[in-house]
């Protein structure tokens, strides 16, 4: 069971730069009947081995770009530590809630911009936050580049902070909105943040005293890491289009797991 959770939660990260933290607590959880004490840092631990992987063999192919990924790190560090403040002022319950929100918000963007493409309808200016050079294929770092970026980590890491997960989900579709990033980039890039960001979490977890279960903690960090070998070596065969599908489903999917989650626990408040 170890292995297959992680084989598959492996191959969607390396295929759509998100779904390691939001999926593999949860797998650990209900599928390995283990506590979230022990399921958060096992995930952390398993995801940032697999998302250095990933972003090396991105970062091989030069598609990640390295750059503008350790800035939104670096910017999301100090807002994640807020998010997690508020995240004690909040009721777990309206947590769900809101993730779920963010979740329709992300999946509500990928349905109108594929409907707008279908009919062919006229975009509005995109208004990036920093171009591509067109040379060299890299960013120009202007101001607004610098302040863009910033501000992507800032509301990344306040997100993943108070929703408790990577930042994936949230960083994918941002950067999708607001560079004009293809999908090999962007999910490159955003493993890089993932990698980055988890490898804090992990050290900062391990370094408290977190408790690891190290043996099934190898085996699923192994699993994962082969899903995402396996996901990065499919990806480039795989049209943009069908790799946004990926993600859009992934993410339909996670909502209504935590919709029917949320549901079950609203219903036994009422019957109490």
């Amino acid at each position: 069971m170890t292995w297959i959770l992680g084989l598959a939660i492996g191959l969607l990260m390396g295929i759509t730069g998100a779904g390691g933290g939001v999926l593999a607590v949860p797998a650990l959880v209900f599928g390995l009947g283990l506590a979230m004490q022990e399921a958060a840092p096992m995930a952390l631990v398993a995801v940032s081995i697999a998302a250095w992987v990933g972003a090396a063999e991105g970062l091989k192919r030069r598609v990640v770009r390295w750059r503008a990924a350790i800035v939104i790190a670096l910017a999301a560090s100090p807002f994640a530590a807020l998010g997690v403040a508020a995240a004690h002022r909040v009721p777990d319950l309206a947590l769900r809630i809101v993730f779920i929100g963010v979740l329709v918000f992300v999946a509500w963007r990928q349905v109108a911009s594929r409907h707008r493409h279908a009919e062919s309808e006229p975009a509005a200016p995109r208004g990036h936050v920093a171009e591509l050079d067109p040379a060299t294929g890299r960013f120009r770092w202007t101001r607004r580049a610098w302040a863009g970026f910033f501000s992507i980590g800032s509301l990344m890491g306040f997100l993943s902070g108070l929703l408790g997960v990577a930042g994936g989900f949230v960083l994918v579709p941002m950067l999708s909105r607001w560079t004009p990033l293809t999908a090999s980039m962007l999910v490159g890039t955003s493993l890089l943040v993932t990698a980055l960001v988890t490898a804090f979490g992990a050290a900062v977890s391990v370094a408290h005293g977190a408790l690891l279960p190290w043996p099934a903690t190898a085996w699923f960090a192994a699993a994962l890491t082969s899903g995402m070998v396996i996901g990065r070596a499919v990806v480039h065969r795989l049209p943009e289009l069908w790799i946004k599908r990926a993600f859009l489903w992934l993410v339909i999917g996670v909502a209504l797991a935590f919709a029917v989650d949320v549901a079950r626990r609203l219903l036994g408040v009422l019957g109490a």
